[in-house]
């Protein structure tokens, strides 16, 4: 009896582990951002930080910096910037730029699956905050960022889109 014990018990904890490697493997760390990736992570800040800036009037375009990748963390920095189009006139409105954590994976199929995201709020918390999403490192490059760039392709993004409507 107790060899069939220790057998029935050796089944379930490979049976167990086996379960654990699948479950476990259909999603990955991020090493590396593709283009395809760039695209996504355009896409989810356009239509999912409007906690970040939420257009007043117009519509909001999003530019970013990749500053690293640490596991399942892309660390950008953002710039949003809002178009407001009337009488076919366009104008700025409300501009942002601000440091942000995506928390992301991918899948079995190499997508970019984007979770949720962070961002130190402005405020006498912003340098606790700072430190709490962001790694050294990536500090240091956020000291150094250039917005001009960014909000050139903005710019550039806005002039496109236009340029497909008008057709």
């Amino acid at each position: 009896m107790n060899k069939k014990f220790v057998f029935v018990f050796i089944i379930i904890v490979m049976f167990i582990f086996i379960l654990t490697l699948f479950i476990n493997n259909d999603s990955t760390t991020i090493s590396e951002i593709s283009q395809n990736d760039e695209k996504k992570i355009l896409e989810y800040l356009d239509t999912k930080t409007n906690d970040i800036s939420s257009p007043s009037k117009g519509k909001m375009y999003s530019s970013y910096d990749l500053l690293g990748i640490e596991e399942n963390k892309i660390y950008i920095w953002l710039v949003k910037e809002e178009y407001i189009t009337k009488d076919h006139a366009e104008s700025k409105g409300n501009i942002v730029a601000c440091p942000v954590v995506l928390y992301a994976t991918k899948n079995n199929n190499n997508e970019l699956l984007i979770e949720n995201h962070n961002f130190p709020e402005d405020g006498k918390n912003y340098g606790k905050n700072l430190k709490r999403f962001f790694p050294e490192n990536i500090i240091e490059k956020i000291d150094h960022t250039v917005t001009d760039t960014l909000l050139e392709n903005i710019k550039i993004r806005v002039q496109e889109e236009t340029s497909r409507i008008k057709k």
